[in-house]
C-alpha cells in the first residue's frame, strides 16, 4: 500500500520552503508527498483546501486498478492548526473521503538562527506524525478489506438516514486522528463501531443476512461474500465537487472496493419508494426494482 500525505497550513515563505526541500527525508520510499504554501492572508481557506482535493482526485485514474476495484493509495492532510478558528471548517472539505491529522506549531524567532530552529521543530513535528498517520491509515485500510460486508464505516453519509450517523463517523474521524499509535488506532476504531452497533445494531431483514437499518426502517444490505460486486461509480459523468469523485473510492483516506454498494430495500421484495440523494443535489422521489443500489460515496442507480 503506498500513501498519499497531504501538507497543509504551512505559511508561504520559509517554512513551507524549509519543509519542501526536505520532504524526500520526511517520506519513506512508498509514500507521495503533496504541498501547497499557505497564504498567510487567507489562512485554513476553501481555496487553500481546494489545491489539494483537486490534485488528489487527479491521481485517481493512474491509482485506480480496474482488476481489484481498488486506489493503490491511502490519503491523508496533515496540516497546521489556525488561531482563528477555521480548523473544522477546514476538515469538512475532506470529510468523509480524506484523513485530516492536526499538528500544533506557530513560527517563532527574530534571528535567522531562530527561525530556522523553530522550522527544525516543525519538521521533527511532522516526522513523528507522518509516521502515526501511516499507521491510522493502516489500521482503517484493514478495517474496510476486511470488514466490509460487517463495518458501519462504509454506509452512505447522505442516504443513511440517521440522527447521529454523520456525528458519530466525524467523531471517530477526530478521535482516530489523534492516536498515538497503531494499537490506540484500532482501540478507538473497537469502541466506536460498538457504540454505533449499540444504537444500530446489525438485524435480520430480507433473507438470512443481518444489515444495518435507518432511522425509516430501511435496509442497507451489503453484498455478502457469495455475491458480485456490481456497482462502480460512474466517474464520467458531471459532477459539481471534487469530493463526488474522491468519496467514491475512500473513506476516511482508507480505500474501499469501488464496486461495493449496499442494496436498500425495505420489505422486500416489494418495490423500495423513498426520498435519496446523489453524492450531490438534492433529494428525490426515486423508486427501487425492487432495491436502490447505494454506494458509500452516496452514489445511487436503480
Amino acid at each position: 500500500m503506498r500513501f498519499t500525505l497531504g501538507y497543509a497550513g504551512l505559511p508561504a515563505g520559509e517554512a513551507f520552503d524549509y519543509i519542501n526541500k526536505k520532504r524526500d527525508s520526511l517520506l519513506s520510499a512508498n509514500s507521495d508527498f503533496v504541498g501547497f504554501p499557505m497564504s498567510k492572508k487567507e489562512g485554513l481557506s476553501a481555496n487553500h483546501a481546494k489545491l489539494f482535493l483537486t490534485e488528489f482526485k487527479s491521481r485517481l485514474d493512474s491509482e485506480f486498478d480496474k482488476q481489484s476495484n481498488l486506489v493503490g493509495t491511502c490519503c491523508a492532510v496533515i496540516y497546521r492548526r489556525s488561531n482563528n478558528g477555521s480548523d473544522i471548517a477546514f476538515e469538512n472539505h475532506f470529510f468523509p473521503a480524506i484523513l485530516p491529522v492536526p499538528i500544533n506549531w506557530e513560527p517563532s524567532g527574530t534571528t535567522p538562527d531562530e527561525r530556522r530552529a523553530a522550522e527544525k521543530c516543525l519538521f521533527e513535528t511532522l516526522v513523528r506524525t507522518t509516521a502515526r498517520t501511516r499507521e491510522i491509515l493502516a489500521v482503517l485500510h484493514r478495517e474496510l478489506r476486511d470488514q466490509a460486508n460487517t463495518t458501519p464505516l462504509l454506509l452512505p453519509v447522505r442516504n443513511f438516514k440517521s440522527n447521529s450517523y454523520r456525528d458519530w463517523l466525524r467523531e471517530l474521524q477526530t478521535n482516530i486522528a489523534a492516536s498515538n499509535d497503531e494499537q490506540l488506532a484500532k482501540n478507538v476504531l473497537n469502541a466506536a463501531t460498538n457504540a454505533f452497533e449499540a444504537s444500530y445494531p446489525r438485524v435480520r431483514g430480507s433473507g438470512e443476512v443481518l444489515s444495518f437499518h435507518d432511522d425509516r426502517g430501511i435496509e442497507f444490505k451489503a453484498p455478502g461474500a457469495s455475491r458480485r460486486m456490481h456497482g462502480r461509480p460512474w466517474m464520467v459523468e458531471e459532477h459539481p465537487e471534487d469530493m463526488c469523485h474522491l468519496a467514491g473510492f475512500r473513506r476516511l483516506g482508507a480505500p474501499f472496493n469501488a464496486a461495493f454498494h449496499y442494496d436498500a430495500q425495505k420489505n422486500s421484495p416489494k418495490k423500495l419508494t423513498g426520498r435519496f440523494c446523489q453524492c450531490h443535489g438534492d433529494l428525490e422521489n426515486k423508486t427501487g426494482d425492487p432495491h436502490l443500489n447505494i454506494a458509500p460515496g452516496d452514489f445511487t442507480r436503480i
